[in-house]
């Protein structure tokens, strides 16, 4: 006899929405929470690396705080981590050249955030 079939399973709840893809360096300050995609989860607060952390996008909660998605490493494990922009100290466009941020997103983001600048600053 086949088994049933299992219930869908239900969200975990409202998560933050993507506002746009345009990448940031986003500098902050020790000890500020980050948190889970859905903006209200606290998931670990920063210890290092506080200056010219690389953000893919920023978002908004359904109560418009803002948000800035970066990528951590907590136990050495890479993941994705939110933070409020008001804890954000100062944050800078890595430049809207389609072919800088590319190439960003193909060396990887730390390499690629200082080659998108570079290509931004040459095209001014």
């Amino acid at each position: 006899k086949d088994a049933p079939t299992p219930p869908t399973p239900q969200p975990e709840g409202p998560m933050l929405a993507l506002t746009d893809k345009i990448a940031r360096t986003v500098d902050s300050t020790v000890g500020a929470q980050l948190w889970r995609a859905d903006g209200t989860t606290p998931l670990v607060k920063l210890a290092s690396g506080v200056l010219g952390m690389a953000s893919p996008g920023k978002y908004r909660s359904a109560s418009t705080t803002a948000y800035y998605a970066l990528v951590i490493s907590s136990g050495g494990v890479p993941q994705l981590a939110w933070i409020k922009a008001a804890d954000a100290v100062k944050v800078t466009l890595a430049g809207t050249d389609p072919a800088a941020i590319a190439t960003a997103e193909a060396v990887g983001w730390n390499a690629g955030l200082t080659a998108a600048q570079a290509a931004v600053s040459a095209s001014l």
